[in-house]
């Protein structure tokens, strides 16, 4: 593969699922990209690296399994905080929605 970076979700899934890259491995390259430019761009607002990374050692161990959660498999990425979003990783984030009203607006966790 080029550049990883610049690199589709077709590239990057078939990384994975050939085994040429980890789910965490992946993860980490991302993070450390976004932790270096994301400074001048503010691009990132909210970071779970925690739950990125737990997310992504259950991606490789499904993996290894024989597992495959489907076309996205151990590919991580951002959700923008204007989106509600569900699950358990995301469900104490702050939505911002560019709105006064909702500026302090964070859903409860879902039991």
């Amino acid at each position: 593969m080029g550049d990883r970076a610049f690199a589709s979700a077709t590239e990057l899934s078939d990384e994975i699922r050939d085994r040429h890259i980890g789910c965490v491995e992946l993860l980490d390259f991302y993070l450390a990209r976004a932790e270096r430019h994301n400074p001048a761009l503010n691009a990132i607002v909210v970071w779970q690296v925690d739950q990125a990374r737990e997310r992504a050692r259950a991606a490789d161990a499904a993996l290894a399994r024989g597992e495959r959660w489907g076309p996205l498999h151990g590919i991580s990425m951002t959700v923008k905080e204007s989106f509600n979003a569900t699950g358990r990783a995301v469900a104490c984030l702050r939505y911002l929605n560019g709105h006064p009203i909702v500026r302090c607006f964070v859903r409860p966790p879902e039991s």
